[in-house]
Order: C-alpha cells, then sequence, then structure tokens
C-alpha cells in the first residue's frame, strides 16, 4: 500500500474517534462534481492524497490544527466560516510546516506533529513559505 490508501484510512479512523467530532459531526464528503468544481476554480487536479482524504472523509475540517478549508462553500463542520488567522497579513500566513501533506498527516497521527498535545516543540518558529508570493 501507498501513502495514497494508507494515509486517508488512518486519518479517517482518527477523524472519526476525534472527541470535537461528537458535537459537531463532519460534513458529508463532496461528490465527484464537487471535486470537478473545486478543481475548475485553479485550473488543475487535486493531487491524489488530497483528493482522497476529502473523498474519504469529509468536505474539509478533519486533520491536524483547523484542518483542510472545504472544499464547497465557506463554511466549517462546526458552523464556523472558514479562515486564516492572518489573513489580513498575508505575508504572516504562510509558513512550512512539513515538507509534503503526507508527512504533514503522519505527524498528525502520532502525535509528533509541534501542535500535538504530545510534542515539546510547541510554538515552534516556522519558517515563512519562500514562494507565497508567486504562487498566492
Amino acid at each position: 500500500m501507498n501513502d495514497t490508501e494508507q494515509l486517508p484510512a488512518a486519518a479517517e479512523k482518527t477523524a472519526r474517534t476525534t472527541p470535537r467530532w461528537e458535537k459537531y459531526p463532519l460534513p458529508a464528503p463532496p461528490t465527484a462534481e464537487g471535486v470537478a468544481c473545486a478543481e475548475a476554480a485553479p485550473g488543475f487536479a487535486l493531487p491524489p492524497l488530497l483528493t482522497a482524504l476529502y473523498t474519504r472523509i469529509a468536505d474539509g475540517g478533519f486533520g491536524p490544527e483547523y484542518g483542510p478549508k472545504p472544499l464547497i462553500g465557506d463554511r466549517a463542520p462546526d458552523g464556523e466560516e472558514s479562515f486564516e488567522p492572518n489573513a489580513d497579513e498575508p505575508e504572516h500566513a504562510w509558513y512550512v510546516d512539513q515538507p509534503d501533506l503526507a508527512q504533514r498527516l503522519r505527524s498528525w497521527l502520532d502525535g509528533t506533529a509541534w501542535y500535538s498535545e504530545e510534542s515539546e516543540d510547541e510554538g515552534a518558529d516556522l519558517a515563512p513559505w519562500p514562494d507565497f508570493s508567486a504562487r498566492v
């Protein structure tokens, strides 16, 4: 099995057993049409791992920290608007957390991420994303 098969299964199990979702159930996964619509906006396909996460688990809100934003609409599963805490200062909103999505998921699942309760790196300084201005 590869990451596109293993990580969504592990992430789904963790997302569905997280106490947060007892009060706010995860939204339904997006349909194939919803994914196609989300891909049409930027004009390229989502990476296979990201597509697998959305279509297997939910339309956003699961996972580390705030989780991925919904592909469809602008509300998180708990009813809050999807947001970026540093939206008024975009140069402070984009940091390099992990080198790729698979590693970010692994560190969330095994509790080694800087934001995990078990981590001793809480508040670690993250490097700004150097491609921010060219990619956003």
